[in-house]
């Protein structure tokens, strides 16, 4: 009904409204005025584009917030971008390795990739001839001796202490390199199940001289000949009791992982401290960080130790994984 007297009344009642600030009752009457054909005055024209705009405003914000969200989860994604298995180079590791799979928990390997192992390895022999050839032949043969039998402690049934001065070159000489050749496979293993992300925290439990961070490093390197992989970060925490182990290693990789081509984004954090003293209520490892945690060779010939030692590493499994 377009009822001039009845447009006047409303249009009263509208300014009144808008007068008290009754903005709901307001809106309702424009929408009545509106249904009713009746012509807008020039204070209703104002209040319904006063409106337009206010809806228009909350549109554009809605779509702000949404292309934020969409912009920050995609960046978030990138950020930690999963390396996906490229199917030449998981054939390849397949066949270099002579990986046979006897069933769901055997994996036999017979095989290396000369191209990445001897030339890590004839790096090494180098790296500990120059070692050797600071110290006097005799004290050379006597600081050997006592590393060689601190180590074999171990196959006697007792715990090494890996405190000698030559320790740490022991262990390159008679562990090393099988060590890095088995954490190659088992980040070869993460990465054919797309598991292994580009940005990745790692904690290396008794970590040794960086084991575990130099079979990943070889892998990456090798992976690269075949594929572009995304810039890698990665947070590498090492948690040992020796410092002279940590100290070497980092020596071994700034001269060898670091001379490459294809170098690793790695970020290094050293933690020396004895699992035996170290308390998980005063630690300082960071809560739900880390996306993986490493146990290579930390279990104990003596009884209590590895009981304790397995308590520890519950409670760091339960602070510091990540989901």
């Amino acid at each position: 009904m377009n009822n001039p007297i009845v447009n006047w009344w409303r249009s009263q009642q509208l300014k009144l409204f808008l007068k008290r600030g009754d903005i709901r009752r307001a809106v309702q009457l424009l929408q009545e005025i509106q249904k009713s054909g009746a012509t807008f005055s020039w204070l209703e024209k104002l209040f319904r584009d006063k409106l337009q705009l206010e809806r228009y405003s909350q549109e554009y914000k809605r779509q702000t917030e949404t292309l934020t969200k969409q912009l920050t989860e995609a960046s978030q994604q990138k950020a930690n971008l999963i390396l996906m298995p490229d199917e030449e180079f998981v054939k390849y590791i397949y066949k270099v390795f002579n990986l046979i799979q006897h069933d769901e928990y055997k994996l036999q390997s017979t095989g290396i990739d000369e191209r990445i192992f001897d030339d890590f390895e004839s790096t090494l022999v180098e790296y500990l001839k120059e070692e050797f050839s600071k110290i006097p032949e005799k004290q050379l043969f006597i600081k050997l001796e006592d590393a060689f039998d601190d180590i074999n402690n171990l196959k006697i049934g007792h715990d090494p202490d890996y405190r000698f001065s030559l320790t740490p070159h022991v262990y390159f000489m008679k562990y090393f390199l099988e060590n890095v050749y088995c954490t190659y496979l088992a980040w070869f293993l993460i990465y054919q199940d797309a598991l292994l992300p580009s940005k990745v925290n790692i904690l290396d439990i008794a970590a040794g001289p960086g084991t575990v961070a130099y079979g990943l490093a070889l892998f990456l390197q090798n992976s690269s000949s075949f594929f572009d992989i995304p810039q890698m970060h990665i947070s590498y925490y090492s948690l040992e009791k020796q410092d002279a182990f940590q100290f070497r290693g980092l020596q071994f990789w700034r001269r060898y992982i670091e001379s490459r081509l294809t170098t690793v984004n790695a970020y290094f954090r050293f933690v020396t401290t004895d699992l035996f003293t170290w308390k998980s209520e005063s630690n300082n490892l960071p809560k739900d960080f880390f996306d993986f945690i490493v146990i290579s060779h930390c279990f104990f010939a003596d009884p209590a130790k590895r009981v304790e030692a397995n308590n520890t590493y519950k409670q760091i499994f339960a602070t510091s994984l990540k989901n």
